[in-house]
C-alpha cells in the first residue's frame, strides 16, 4: 500500500510539471482597446506629434476653434457632442473622429445632467512650434467654460518620406503584462495614462509614470513591461508607412528567455506570450529525478525482496 501512495504521489508531481511551468513562463499580453488609423496629410517643413489629455466636468466645452495640421480624437469616458459646419454628433467612451486642418468647430461635454466627467485624448501631426488651437471670432452662446489640459506633450517628428497614415490606439497592461521585443516602422509617441510603464531599448531601461510621455524610433528593438500591482494604461501614436503594420517582433537574435510578452497592434492577437517554451533547468531536475524514483518503485513492486 506505501508502493501505491509514493507512485500515485509521484504522477501527480509529474501532471502539474508541465502546466505550471509553461504558465509561469509567459508573462501576459497587452490588451488593445482601440486603434484608429488615418491618412497622413503633408506637413510643410520640420513636423511634430503632440500628445493632449483633456477633461471635460458637466457643462464645459471648448470654444469655436481651428487647428493646423491633422488631429484625431478619441473618449476615454463619458461622452463628448462634437459639432462643425457638416452637422453633431456624439461620441461616446471608445469611439473616435479626426478633424482636418482650418475646419471651425467646437466640442462640449453632453451628459447634461451632469455628474459624469469626459475625458478625450487627441494626437496631432502638425508643423514644428505651430499653435495647437486658434479661436475663431464666432462663439457659442453663453461663453464657454473651458476643458483642462492634465497632460500635454510635444516632439520633433520625422514624416515618413511617402504617403503614409497615423494611428492612433489605447494599450492596457494588466500586472506583469509586456509587450513582445519588437521594433516599428515609424515614430511612436507613448503617453501614460494609468499606472506605470517600464520601457527598455538600446540597452537603457526607465520606468515612466501617469503623465509622462517616451518615444520610439523606428527600426531599434524595444520592450514595454507592467511591473506594477495596478492596470497600466497608455495612448500610443503611430507614424506608419502606408499599410505597414504598426509593430513587428523581433527574432533574431531571440528574445530573453524570460518570456517575451504577447502582441502589439498589427501582429495576431492571441494574448499569448513569446519567450521560452522549454523547461527551467530546477524544473528538469525535477522532472528527470521523478521519473528515476518512479521506475525504482516500479522495479521493486515487480520484484519485492
Amino acid at each position: 500500500m506505501r508502493r501505491r501512495s509514493i507512485v500515485a504521489t509521484l504522477i501527480l508531481m509529474l501532471a502539474c510539471a508541465l502546466p505550471v511551468t509553461a504558465a509561469a513562463a509567459d508573462p501576459p499580453a497587452p490588451t488593445t482597446r482601440f486603434i484608429f488609423r488615418v491618412e497622413g496629410l503633408p506637413v510643410a517643413g520640420a513636423a511634430e506629434v503632440v500628445h493632449q489629455v483633456n477633461d471635460f466636468q458637466p457643462g464645459q466645452q471648448t470654444s469655436f476653434h481651428t487647428h493646423p495640421g491633422l488631429t484625431m480624437v478619441s473618449v476615454l469616458t463619458g461622452e463628448l457632442t462634437y459639432r462643425n459646419p457638416a452637422g453633431e454628433r456624439v461620441f461616446k467612451a471608445n469611439e473616435s473622429f479626426f478633424e482636418r486642418p482650418e475646419v471651425a468647430h467646437f466640442a462640449r461635454d453632453a451628459r447634461n445632467a451632469g455628474t459624469t466627467p469626459t475625458r478625450i485624448v487627441t494626437s496631432y501631426v502638425i508643423a514644428k512650434g505651430a499653435t495647437l488651437t486658434t479661436p475663431q471670432p464666432t462663439q457659442p452662446s453663453p461663453a464657454p467654460l473651458p476643458p483642462t489640459t492634465p497632460h500635454l506633450f510635444r516632439t520633433d517628428a520625422t514624416l515618413p518620406a511617402a504617403a503614409y497614415e497615423v494611428a492612433q490606439a489605447i494599450l492596457d497592461f494588466a500586472p506583469g503584462a509586456q509587450t513582445p521585443v519588437h521594433t516599428h516602422p515609424g515614430l511612436v509617441v507613448v503617453t501614460v495614462l494609468e499606472g506605470a510603464v517600464t520601457f527598455a531599448a538600446a540597452g537603457a531601461t526607465k520606468a515612466y509614470a501617469v503623465g509622462e510621455s517616451f518615444t520610439e524610433t523606428p527600426g531599434v528593438a524595444a520592450q514595454a513591461h507592467n511591473a506594477g500591482a495596478v492596470r497600466a494604461t497608455v495612448l500610443v501614436t503611430y507614424l506608419l508607412p502606408q499599410g505597414a503594420a504598426p509593430s513587428a517582433p523581433v527574432t533574431t537574435p531571440a528574445p530573453p528567455a524570460t518570456g517575451s510578452g504577447g502582441n502589439l497592434p498589427g501582429l495576431p492577437n492571441t494574448g499569448a506570450g513569446g519567450g521560452s517554451t522549454g523547461l527551467p533547468v530546477g524544473w528538469l531536475v525535477l522532472v528527470l529525478g521523478g521519473v528515476l524514483a518512479l521506475g525504482w518503485c516500479l522495479r521493486r513492486a515487480s520484484h519485492p525482496a
